[in-house]
């Protein structure tokens, strides 16, 4: 592991440790203001006292529902230092999304934009939420970036409140963050992370991806809502002094302006992303020297471009998944072009990665194909610590011995480098770098009266990566169509996952013991273009 790595150092204290090292320096921005390191320590000591003096108790879970913004990454360091734990909200969640999380999750407390981007009504979601499933809540405060309703409390009086003294975080090994990531199961599932394997991780991230090296200046419009924004990239530059310019959403138009406004250095997305920026004909004057690609498989070709036309040559490729603190592996500056373009690195240092054979018959020898499985070399390094409320979920990809099973096939090389993108054991698909479960969306796409039966499979997509696929049963005499399907859908799931095509049909193919053989739908539709 690289030297000088912070580890057993509580997230509460982070802030003072930021503010000690960088002073003055800046340390994240957005369109209304700019905040240095030592604005950010005294803004979170101020909104943790004022956290608590609402009610907040050390334990309690504190629900984040807001667009990137400065007062999102002083919130989530406030609830660390009032002894909280942080449950991130997609800010595309609609009415049951949110009353999921908001249920599963015991929020204590809910720090949320009312109007998102000035358009998305946070309100009407959350009364929406509150009226259909609100008798489960455990919701005592509700806190509003923005002018407050009745029966909330305002961000700004709260962040004026008493600064709270030290020592009130919780110790490093204990959960710090409930990030939810949905399964095979479909709904959303609460995976527990503590600040010991975050730290762990992403110190070694920061070391290989260069950035201790000088001050970095990142572009932020990957969602602080996800593992990617409010870690992945929070973390290595609060760690190694640099600063954020945090967009509330990723347009690549809006990214080439703050990039030459703000003399940006840094970048993180996913493969779309990348190739959206690209489309855009600025990068050959970009200051852009290095950055993050993950969230799906990067095309070789594309990365090529990023390095050697655009000029990204510090660009790294992660491979991860939340269970695993986010990142197994990474490909690094200094690695062979080959390897940089067709694998995504070897593991980490304080990672045990190996392919497991698909049959369970022990491990793969380099080459063969198999199911990528990793655990950490210490405890409490690698693997989450648990699903929220759900041990026998948990023991479903964490086995006996401590490795995490990933459901991505993959192979090792002889000199210890990782590929994956051959496919997974699971159904999930990743859409935009967005990760889709199938059941979640049957779940929706059922729930239309007209709709008998559905499957929901992901397939390639020329912009996204991949795309969802609905096979569904019409009722009988029912005139349902595509277009009323996905209006159905935009009105109850993120954008994200609502499919790109709705096809009718009754062959489904199915398992002995009656399940739908999503798969079998999928082969059907890529070998016949389009007819499950």
């Amino acid at each position: 592991m690289p030297e000088g790595l912070l580890t057993d150092v509580a997230f509460a204290d982070l802030p003072a440790l930021g503010r000690r090292r960088f002073g003055d320096r800046p340390f994240v921005s957005d369109d209304h203001t700019t905040i240095s390191y030592h604005d950010f320590d005294r803004r979170t000591d101020r909104l943790a006292g004022g956290l608590r003096a609402a009610g907040l108790r050390p334990g309690d879970t504190v629900a984040l529902w807001m667009t990137n913004r400065v007062e999102w990454v002083v919130a989530q360091f406030a609830v660390y230092k009032a002894g909280g734990l942080v449950a991130p909200v997609n800010p595309q969640y609609q009415a049951d999304e949110l009353a999921h999380i908001l249920a599963d999750s015991r929020a204590a407390m809910l720090i949320y934009e009312p109007r998102f981007l000035g358009r998305f009504d946070g309100r009407g979601v959350l009364t929406e939420a509150i009226g259909r499933r609100g008798d489960e809540f455990a919701l005592r405060t509700v806190i509003a970036v923005g002018e407050p309703a009745d029966g909330e409390l305002g961000y700004d009086a709260v962040a004026a409140g008493d600064p709270i003294g030290a020592g009130g975080g919780r110790p490093p090994r204990a959960a710090v963050n409930v990030l939810y990531t949905s399964g095979t199961t479909g709904r959303p599932k609460g995976v527990l992370l503590s600040a010991y394997g975050l730290l762990t991780t992403y110190g070694t991230v920061a070391e290989y991806a260069g950035l201790t090296a000088a001050p970095s200046r990142w572009l932020l419009s990957v969602p602080l809502s996800t593992m990617f924004g409010s870690v992945a990239v929070l973390l290595p530059c609060l760690l190694t002094g640099g600063s954020l310019t945090v967009r509330p959403r990723f347009d690549a138009d809006d990214a080439w302006a703050a990039i030459e406004s703000d003399g940006l250095t840094h970048l993180a997305g996913s493969p779309t992303m990348y190739g959206l920026l690209l489309d855009r004909g600025a990068a050959a004057r970009s200051t852009v020297r290095g950055g993050i690609i993950a969230g799906a498989v990067a095309p070789p070709a594309l990365v090529r471009t990023l390095i050697e036309d655009a000029g990204i040559a510090e660009l790294v490729n992660m491979f991860g998944q939340t269970e695993g603190c986010g990142t197994a592996s990474m490909t690094r500056p200094g690695d062979p072009m080959e390897k940089r373009l067709h694998t995504v690195g070897r593991p980490l240092p304080h990672i045990d990665l190996a392919i497991g054979a698909l049959d369970g018959s022990g491990r793969c020898p380099p080459g063969a194909a198999g199911e990528v499985i990793a655990r950490g070399r210490r405890p409490g390094v690698h693997t989450f610590l648990g699903y929220h409320n759900l041990p026998d979920r948990t023991a479903e990809v964490v086995d006996r011995d401590g490795w995490l099973h990933y459901g991505d096939i993959g192979t090792l090389d002889a000199d210890g480098y990782l590929s994956v993108g051959a496919g997974r054991l699971r159904e999930m698909y990743v859409s935009g770098g967005y990760n889709v479960y199938p059941p979640e969306v049957e779940d929706i796409v059922s729930s239309h009266p007209d709709v008998a039966r559905v499957a929901v499979f992901g397939v390639p997509d020329s912009r996204f990566g991949e795309a969802g696929v609905a096979y569904v049963e019409r009722r009988d005499g029912s005139v349902l169509t595509p277009d009323e399907l996905r209006d159905w859908c935009r009105r109850h799931i993120a954008h994200y996952k609502v499919p790109r095509d709705f096809v009718f049909g009754a062959d489904f193919p199915l398992t002995a013991s009656g399940k739908v053989k999503r798969m079998e739908l999928r082969r059907r539709w890529l070998v016949t273009d389009g007819e499950p």
